[in-house]
């Protein structure tokens, strides 16, 4: 035992670190374990041995027998037992020296190894950091994860080993100062894609910049990145595909997106929390904006499968009003009611964006209502809500207009019809892609109400023409409504007709 880690460890405590660990042991960061009290005994007698004079000698007191003797008095020598006990102490250990370094919630291995070196290399205690800088190098070689968290991580790995090396006049400083500049410039690069995307993903929605200013940031990022270590990344690989997606002609947006598709699916289970929730995003958009073509429609159903199942499986968390409303509409198109409705009780209080949660809420008890009929309902629930979003506004205005016309009220119809059409004249936030989308709602709704109101006497052209149209220009979520509506219709002017 003489030569073991853990006994390495704490011979390089000074005499403050021991008195503070003694105090560590006794505090109830340590006792909140049900068998917490075997490792606190083991560290106990082994300070005492290193640190207290004894006539017997450290050598004989610390075999392995004399140990599990002073820890399980009353049971015969467990060689696995011991081990256990062991390695917990050695956690023990470890968790002290991170609230000495200061960083007391730090929970990962990688972080742990940093700190541990950090704190023998301040104590002088090379031999003993040296062994936990040859962890964290094998950590830094094994590590395959990807996103800004292991970006992070990587930068402070680096610096500490080059801290290290440097400490100790190794010739290898050199090598760790040259991937500690690489490790900065591709956190940058990751920084600076990322924000792009925010960028392009706000100017799709918002016409908040003019477009070619927007085209001279991507340009410029592309230029900068060019040939760069982080352009052959995944991880450059990734971001690199996703701002293609959103940007150039329809050939190559379609192409970086199969790319970005194929490389997030193999390896979203290494992505952190935050760059899986990115690149969902812009495979749904994308999906959205495509959702005529089978394909697409496909992906976008197979990415609310996974989503719902992973929702169900996890306990409340905080969901944005975005993703929130996305999930509703697409358990909507695929008829999944029971999970809309338990995505709206789980997230009522968790959701954030612009307004309150409880008008999301009552978005999606509007859509149940609609779904299940009760058109006045629906109606009510509307009154009841008034969003800051335009995006979320024109929502609820659709919604209200079917609502409407299932009820076969066509004054107000009318009336909501038309405010449509003057509120989007007058929309300035709104890019043109999703004006265009809403307009032609609009305009297959004035000709669906126009043929419902002239009956038997509507044109069958006329109606050929109006279901061409839907198929073509109608919104993804009205398609299958607005499909229905028509077929009524025809079955109305001629009853003969089957279906």
């Amino acid at each position: 035992m003489l030569r073991s880690d853990l006994v390495e460890d704490l011979l390089a405590f000074t005499e403050e670190d021991r008195r503070r660990f003694l105090l560590y042991l006794s505090s109830f960061f340590v006792q909140n374990g049900k068998s917490a009290g075997e490792e606190v005994r083991l560290l106990h007698y082994l300070l005492q041995v290193l640190f207290v004079a004894n006539d017997d000698g450290p050598k004989q007191l610390l075999t392995r027998e004399e140990i599990f003797k002073q820890v399980f008095p009353s049971f015969s020598f467990d060689e696995k037992r011991l081990n256990r006990v062991l390695h917990a102490a050695r956690e023990r250990v470890r968790a002290f020296v991170q609230t000495v370094i200061g960083n007391a919630s730090a929970s990962s291995t990688e972080t742990d190894l940093s700190r541990m070196v950090e704190f023998f290399l301040e104590r002088g205690a090379i031999k003993v950091a040296e062994r936990y800088a040859r962890q964290l190098q094998r950590q830094l070689d094994k590590d395959d994860s990807i996103g800004q968290e292991r970006d992070q991580w990587t930068i402070s790995a680096t610096r500490m080993l080059l801290s290290f090396h440097m400490s100790t006049g190794s010739e290898e400083s050199s090598k760790y100062i040259f991937q500690a500049i690489e490790a900065l410039n591709n956190q940058y690069l990751t920084l600076r894609a990322d924000l792009l995307l925010a960028l392009l993903n706000l100017h799709s929605q918002r016409a908040s910049m003019e477009e070619t200013d927007v085209q001279q940031h991507v340009q410029a990022f592309f230029e900068l990145s060019q040939g760069s270590s982080w352009q052959a990344s995944l991880n450059g690989q990734l971001y690199t595909a996703a701002l293609h997606t959103m940007q150039g002609s329809a050939e190559e947006q379609e192409q970086a997106f199969h790319t970005l598709l194929h490389l997030y699916m193999d390896n979203r289970e290494r992505m952190g929390e935050h760059e899986k929730s990115r690149f969902e995003a812009l495979i749904f958009n994308f999906c959205a904006r495509h959702f005529n073509q089978l394909q697409y429609r496909e992906y976008l159903l197979d990415f609310y499968r996974r989503q719902a199942d992973r929702l169900t499986r996890i306990p409340a968390r905080g969901i944005h009003a975005n993703e929130f409303l996305n999930l509703t509409i697409l358990g909507v198109m695929a008829r999944d009611l029971k999970f809309v409705r338990a995505l709206a009780e789980e997230s009522h209080h968790h959701i954030y964006g612009q307004d309150p949660p409880e008008m999301y809420h009552q978005l999606v008890k509007a859509y149940l209502a609609f779904e299940k009929g009760d058109f006045l309902k629906t109606f009510r629930l509307l009154q009841q809500i008034n969003f800051s979003a335009p995006e979320h506004q024109y929502l609820l205005r659709v919604l209200e207009i079917k609502a409407l016309y299932e009820m076969k009220e066509e004054g107000l119809l009318e009336g909501r019809l038309n405010a449509l059409r003057v509120a989007l004249s007058r929309e300035k936030l709104l890019v043109r892609e999703k004006k265009q989308v809403l307009k032609n709602f609009y305009a297959l709704m004035m000709r669906l109400w126009r043929l419902s109101s002239l009956g038997a006497a509507a044109k069958p052209s006329e109606v050929r023409k109006l279901e061409e149209d839907i198929l073509q220009k109608a919104p993804k979520l009205e398609l299958q409504w607005l499909q229905k509506k028509l077929r009524l219709l025809e079955v109305a002017r001629s009853p003969s007709r089957r279906y």
